[in-house]
């Protein structure tokens, strides 16, 4: 169908003859092969081998009929399908992003092994958005975003930051995937704390509370704040993190000025990834301890938050 379709797009009856030709020989050597191997199989083997066939057609009918719906931003797809069963995935809350000079909310996505980082984001609505995708990968089914049903499709660079711009938009829950339909999102317009936009400027760090907490995940859920100073050695300050069960500590006091290097010890579940927005730093956990280093120039005076990708453990970082 594929080879069919690309003869017909060619809007020639020549190019379109050469085409299928073309395609006649090169698939002649393996359907000849298939058809005599088959007739040397047993019957059982054989009849064994056509209902494995069928059911392996029908996975990929089902597989690309879904990638169709989410390309058209339907709102029935295996996706929702399984966020009914289970429950929708953690969203990030765009309220305490910056807002560009330019009066468009600024709110971070990271693109990482193929899929979103986080799959999930909860935006204001009635006001234009700017997406800083942070691609971390060449994979080709990630060089395209789309949001279908706002007409968004953008091409994204090699391991680089692009900018989308999204319009206002009204209340509701939209697709968000790649150009080939195979990665699975959601823009949650006018969601919880996110009516209206952020009014911190760009350079004023998110405001957060001087409690870190959690739903459900270690110290960060008791309300008891956890401090920690960094120490300076040379001309870098340096703090380490346990990440295993709720950040520890959860409060970290550093020097304005100073470069500074976080350590996060290796986490999983709730905890595998380690962000902020306002120091605008990723961690992923899984593979073992990382370490994060954000330079002086950014280390402005006040409180910035960062939490786990799920949005369910927290913790403050205070520049002094």
């Amino acid at each position: 169908m594929a080879a069919q379709l690309n003869a017909a797009a060619s809007g020639s009856a020549v190019s379109g003859a050469v085409a299928m030709f073309a395609f006649g020989l090169g698939t002649a050597p393996l359907m000849l092969g298939f058809g005599t191997a088959s007739g040397l199989l047993p019957r059982q083997w054989k009849e064994r081998m056509m209902t494995a066939l069928a059911v392996v057609v029908i996975v990929f009918g089902v597989t690309y009929l879904n990638r169709g719906a989410m390309l058209l931003g339907s709102p029935v797809t295996l996706q929702s399908a399984r966020n009914a069963v289970f429950g929708q995935s953690a969203s990030v809350d765009a309220a305490g992003y910056a807002i560009a000079p330019d009066g468009v909310t600024e709110v971070p996505l990271v693109i990482e092994g193929t899929r979103f980082v986080p799959e999930t984001l909860s935006i204001p609505a009635g006001t234009p958005v700017r997406l800083i995708v942070d691609r971390r990968e060449s994979s080709p089914c990630s060089d395209q975003l789309a949001v279908p049903a706002l007409g968004v499709l953008a091409g994204l660079a090699d391991n680089a930051t692009t900018v989308v711009e999204l319009p206002a938009t009204a209340d509701g829950r939209y697709t968000l995937t790649c150009g080939m339909g195979m990665m699975s999102g959601s823009l949650v317009v006018g969601g919880p704390g996110s009516a209206t936009a952020p009014t911190a400027s760009a350079a004023t760090p998110a405001e957060t509370p001087s409690v870190p907490a959690c739903a459900c995940c270690g110290n960060s859920g008791t309300g008891e704040s956890v401090e920690g100073a960094a120490s300076v050695e040379g001309d870098v300050q340096r703090i380490s993190v346990d990440a295993t069960n709720g950040y520890d500590p959860n409060v970290i006091r550093l020097t304005a000025g100073v470069p500074v290097e976080i350590t996060f010890s290796q986490a999983s579940g709730c905890m595998a990834e380690a962000m902020s927005g306002g120091l605008d730093f990723y961690a992923d956990l899984t593979g073992g301890p990382q370490t994060i280093r954000i330079e002086a120039d950014a280390l402005q005076p006040g409180e910035y938050s960062f939490s786990c990708g799920m949005q369910m453990a927290f913790g403050t970082i205070i520049v002094e």
